[in-house]
């Protein structure tokens, strides 16, 4: 049955191959398609393979099965398996003692293979992301035998399934019981990840720090440095441990997208490009690599240019639903809300249960005046939209459209309880918004002012405090406002 399966895929891939030597932009992407199906069957094919094997040693177990007949062996033309221990063959004239020694003995010299057999197993399990089953056959290695890598793999997937102490007892046991560094690496790396479980970046650091002077060519060691440090908002760190892993290993995308995502967010954005750029001749498909591009040529404002990165991701990937939000996005902020209308509902259509789409439509019809559109999905999204506040403020935003403000009022309250900066922020904002519309610009400037001072400067905020004070009578404050955001125009 297996063989079938696999024959079948493996005549599907050398055809893809065939079409992909001579495929156009338009062929390509539904192959790409067609390759990605064909190596999720592979991997259920695989997934049946451990589960079958599973089943036939229980019942093997279950029935003392030992050794198969000779005449099934012959009937179905299977060759006898190789053995890796010896097999001793049962003496009829010994005394009952002797027997049960006899049989100790036989379990004793077959240890090393069901050790093996076992070890197997529970790597293919955690490699298969089955942490529990890994976990059943890697616990009877250590039973069985300290053998370290099985101890290593097993508290690997009491990390996984978060099972911290139980994970830190094998790590305990394996230091104790081997002086190999490869081994002790290894297990510096799975503390460093349980510290990372529990936000503890600066004991994933201390570790990990320990595994890179031991083994400095190891690239996966930088580049989670790099995450931890980032994560602490240690940037220059962040950066320096990145790039050494980009050097040790030129083709890692994620170290490169982690690095630039930095360099984006401290305002490196010529070394984001360059990054970018780097990544791209690596990657020129890579979906996350290409909606940085987008990202960045939008803050560019070359729209165009990102405009056509998030399509070529769509055309891999139809169901890509952060290029689909970065579109809209993008369209937006070119002032093109009608456009972004269509984006959202597009994606909408592929993805009808995705709750932030559905946000994400609710904003862009307020953006384009549609008031009561932007009402009725915002309201749709509450019962699935997890942050609550942000959906307050949208709601917020449109009643003072409708010239509710009373109630636009009290939604931006409702949004100001939110222990979260930038909500506060945002909702002190829009209420100084409000205010300011109405002609209540002395009431304006006090919330405007407090949504300032939760944060960095903010051009929006800082030029809405510029036009209350001029509307209070002091222009020169005006103009140092303004001249604070267009500093080229004072």
């Amino acid at each position: 049955m297996f063989d079938t399966g696999f024959a079948m895929l493996f005549r599907a891939v050398d055809r893809l191959r065939r079409q992909l030597q001579t495929a156009d932009g338009e062929l390509r992407p539904y192959l790409t398609q067609e390759l990605f199906s064909l190596q999720r069957l592979g991997d259920q094919y695989i997934d049946y393979w451990v589960a079958l094997d599973e089943q036939i040693h229980e019942l093997l177990e279950m029935y003392e099965i030992t050794e198969e007949p000779e005449s099934a062996s012959r009937t179905l033309d299977i060759p006898p398996p190789a053995r890796t221990a010896p097999k001793f063959a049962p003496i009829p004239t010994v005394q009952p003692e002797f027997g049960v020694e006899m049989e100790w003995m036989d379990a004793a010299f077959q240890t090393d293979s069901t050790i093996e057999a076992s070890l197997r197993k529970g790597i293919g399990y955690f490699d298969l992301l089955m942490f529990d089953h890994a976990v059943e056959f890697l616990r009877s290695v250590v039973q069985q035998a300290n053998h370290p890598l099985g101890r290593l793999y097993l508290a690997a997937a009491y990390a996984e399934n978060k099972e911290a102490e139980l994970a830190r007892a094998q790590l305990a046991e394996l230091r104790r019981s081997t002086t190999d560094v490869l081994v002790l690496s290894a297990a510096n790396e799975i503390e460093a990840h349980l510290w990372a479980q529990d936000k503890r970046y600066d004991e994933s650091i201390r570790l990990l720090a320990q595994v890179a002077s031991q083994l400095p060519r190891y690239p996966d060691v930088w580049y989670n440095l790099g995450l931890c440090f980032a994560l602490l908002g240690q940037h220059t760190k962040a950066i320096s441990c990145l790039t050494k892993a980009l050097d040790l290993a030129p083709d890692d995308k994620d170290a490169g997208h982690l690095l630039a995502l930095i360099q984006l967010k401290t305002g490196q954005r010529e070394r984001a490009w360059h990054t970018v750029s780097y990544l791209l001749a690596h990657h020129p498909s890579g979906p996350a690599v290409l909606l940085l591009k987008s990202e960045l040529a939008i803050l560019d404002q070359r729209y165009d240019e990102g405009f056509a990165a998030l399509r070529q991701i769509l055309q891999i990937d139809p169901f890509y639903d952060a290029a689909w939000a970065q579109l809209a996005k993008g369209l937006l902020q070119k002032g093109e809300a009608e456009e972004a209308v269509g984006v959202l509902k597009k994606a909408l259509s592929l993805n009808p249960n995705h709750p932030a789409s559905l946000v994400q439509l609710g904003i862009a019809y307020l953006f384009s005046g549609q008031t009561n559109r932007a009402e009725h999905c915002i309201m749709s999204s509450m019962s699935t939209y997890p942050d609550k506040s942000f959906l307050w403020l949208i709601l917020g935003r449109v009643c003072a459209l409708q010239n509710d403000t009373a109630k636009a009022y009290r939604r931006y309250l409702r949004a100001m309880r939110d222990e979260r900066k930038p909500i506060k922020r945002l909702a002190l904002y829009l209420y100084g918004l409000s205010l300011f519309e109405e002609g209540r610009s002395v009431e304006a400037e006090k919330y405007l002012k407090a949504a300032q001072v939760l944060g960095t400067p903010n051009t929006a905020i800082t030029l809405l405090l510029a036009r209350t004070a001029e509307h209070l009578g002091r222009p020169l404050e005006a103009e140092r406002l303004m001249a604070s955001v267009y500093p080229g125009q004072a």
